[in-house]
């Protein structure tokens, strides 16, 4: 159930909005779960939707800064296979002369690379 996953996300969003950031993070967790074995079907402005509030959250929770202690590099492991997906559906996305680009805003950072990715696709629904 696809379309159930933007739900759950603007729901991950709520408890983040309301200051329940680990809960909120947990709640992303499972959304990347279910995002990953999706494998090439998941849609991309979700990915970017969610990638952007795991970062948000991942700072605010005392969880993975204790789990982190010392690391300056605070990557969960599901948040990168996460942004390697989008880079992937992006990279595949680009070679194809049918879709345009419309998405910005996920950082494509995957352990020492900070860059910001910059992408759309356009004709894409949730």
């Amino acid at each position: 159930m696809p379309f159930a996953l933007v739900y759950k996300l603007l729901y991950a969003s709520r408890l983040a909005d309301y200051g329940l950031a680990s809960q909120a993070l947990h709640y992303c967790e499972a959304i990347g779960a279910a995002v990953l074995s999706q494998g090439e079907s998941s849609h991309p402005v979700l990915l970017v939707e969610l990638i952007k509030l795991a970062e948000r959250l991942k700072l605010s929770d005392p969880l993975v800064l204790e789990r982190s202690s010392g690391n300056r590099d605070l990557e969960l492991d599901w948040l990168v296979r996460l942004r390697r997906q989008l880079q992937q559906k992006v990279a595949g996305d680009i070679g194809d002369p049918h879709a345009h680009s419309d998405i910005s805003g996920a950082r494509g950072t995957t352990g020492t690379q900070n860059d910001e990715l910059s992408i759309s696709i356009a004709d894409t629904q949730i």
